[in-house]
């Protein structure tokens, strides 16, 4: 997809012009394992609840995805979803955003992920920044800069990183039903929860974790997880939600 747009997000920012989006040729993201920026590397995890791999580098992007993966207001996300280029200061330059995610009340978002607010104005990053505004304005989005404290306490992201760690455990149809039964009158203790799904405390709080990644049921995260914390059913996705995801026509 190919759009001619003149771009200017601020007095002090650049134009950008001829502003062209590039999109993977396969798979959900434009970025492949290798070697990343600097002293990070490329990795590729599974992601359970979109069913797809992830490549995600740094730190603010794995925590990102731990918490998209996990939370449930995120209704979609992904990775690297295409390249941006564009003129800027009369030089063609290249940016790629870290992630594209859709939120329950229809927002669309650009995210740019990185270990501090200082590292955005980085000469290069500077650049990646204005192409990223750039096309999130372009795309009707917003654009997003975030950092390991936009996602939350340090509470909330290790009760994040503990569901997370769970995301790969079986989780049978019996005890999916068994679950939306229990909650169907409304909340219960997460203790009283896993007791039900299984004889062993463990396993039971296994199995929970499991199915807030699968969106079948909402664990409270503002508090420290424990028996106590309020389970309830993940609420429906809306219908009708714009998408993060474009066509081979480009829309």
């Amino acid at each position: 997809m190919t759009m001619a747009f003149d771009y200017q997000y601020d007095a002090h920012a650049p134009v950008v012009t001829n502003l062209r989006l590039i999109h993977p040729i396969a798979g959900p993201s434009i970025r492949t394992i290798g070697v990343g920026s600097g002293s990070t590397s490329v990795v590729r995890t599974p992601s359970y609840r979109y069913r797809e791999q992830h490549t995600l580098e740094g730190r603010t992007e794995m925590l990102l995805e731990k918490h998209d993966e996990v939370v449930g207001d995120t209704i979609d996300s992904k990775p690297q979803p295409f390249g941006i280029q564009g003129q800027v200061w009369g030089g063609r330059h290249l940016a790629f955003p870290d992630r594209a995610r859709l939120l329950r009340d229809g927002t669309r978002q650009l995210i740019e992920c990185k270990d501090s607010w200082a590292a955005f104005y980085r000469p290069k990053a500077f650049i990646q920044k204005v192409l990223t505004q750039a096309a999130a304005q372009a795309l009707g989005w917003d654009y997003v800069p975030m950092v390991p404290a936009s996602l939350g306490s340090r509470e909330f992201q290790a009760n994040v990183d503990r569901i997370y760690a769970c995301r790969g455990v079986h989780v049978p149809d019996r005890l999916a039903i068994l679950a939306t039964q229990l909650l169907s009158n409304g909340s219960m203790a997460l203790g009283e929860l896993t007791g039900r799904l299984h004889s062993s405390e463990v396993n039971g709080f296994a199995i929970a974790c499991a199915m807030m990644v699968r969106r079948i049921i909402e664990i409270e995260l503002e508090k420290p997880l424990g028996h106590s914390s309020a389970v309830r059913i993940m609420p429906t996705t809306p219908r009708g939600l714009p998408s993060i995801r474009f066509h081979r026509s480009g829309r």
